[in-house]
């Protein structure tokens, strides 16, 4: 861990004193950490707590690194990551989708739980609601016994305004300004509730994780495009 954290802070360090628009020989030589560290972040899950809570918690790259500067600093990650490294990160994206589908499905179940009418539909209603806490505590790193407690605890909680930002943090294309509110306001109408506290700030953790930011996206795609003539193959790769 402690090699990891060297690492990075090398790396970052390194892009932030590169250029804006060109990628150096510096970061060239550097651009295998990322891929690395996703690899065995895959490999060991105490590894991918720490790296996703600790050193990457804000993100890969410095915070005042440009969408377009961001877009190169990708292409120079993939092409350095090997076929394992960019397993690595679309692994590690696809369990962050999965874990925002999976909150909206405990949502829509606590909104089914709280229109039913009748012993049986809410015996049913809640039967779904344990079913995607389990799910979701599952994804959380952690006891899961305790987990799964204090989501039950969440979402038992009468404040609608929790449930609508935790809905906005899963919402496809959040940009990075938009999920930390969410996440502020969340932890807000959370605080000194033990437990509950606890796991719902690990969540957004989760949710707000800016492995790839949308805001970053965008960019990637436009430098891919530019791509396509110089190396087809690896721009449709990317």
């Amino acid at each position: 861990q402690a090699a990891a954290s060297q690492l990075l802070d090398l790396y970052r360090g390194t892009l932030a004193r590169a250029s804006d628009v060109t990628i150096n020989a510096d970061e060239e030589a550097l651009a295998w950490i990322p891929g690395r560290l996703y690899v065995q972040a895959c490999m060991d899950r105490q590894f991918q707590a720490f790296l996703l809570n600790g050193p990457l918690r804000d993100g890969l790259l410095p915070p005042k690194t440009s969408n377009a500067a961001a877009a190169r600093h990708w292409v120079a990650i993939y092409q350095e990551a090997g076929d394992a490294g960019r397993a690595a990160v679309q692994r590690l994206l696809a369990g962050q989708e999965g874990l925002q589908r999976e909150v909206v499905k405990l949502l829509d179940a606590r909104s089914d739980r709280a229109a039913a009418r009748g012993d049986d539909v809410i015996a049913r209603a809640q039967g779904h609601v344990e079913r995607y806490v389990r799910r979701v505590a599952a994804q959380l790193y952690g006891d899961v016994a305790r987990t799964e407690d204090a989501l039950l605890k969440l979402v038992d909680l009468k404040d609608n305004h929790i449930f609508k930002s935790l809905r906005a943090l899963c919402a496809p294309g959040a940009g990075q300004q938009e999920c930390r509110r969410h996440g502020r306001e969340i932890a807000q109408r959370t605080s000194a509730r033990g437990a509950v506290t606890t796991v719902t700030a690990a969540l957004c953790r989760r949710l707000t994780h800016a492995l790839l930011p949308s805001e970053h996206v965008a960019h990637l795609l436009a430098l891919t495009g530019q791509m396509k003539q110089e190396s087809p193959s690896f721009a449709q790769a990317l």
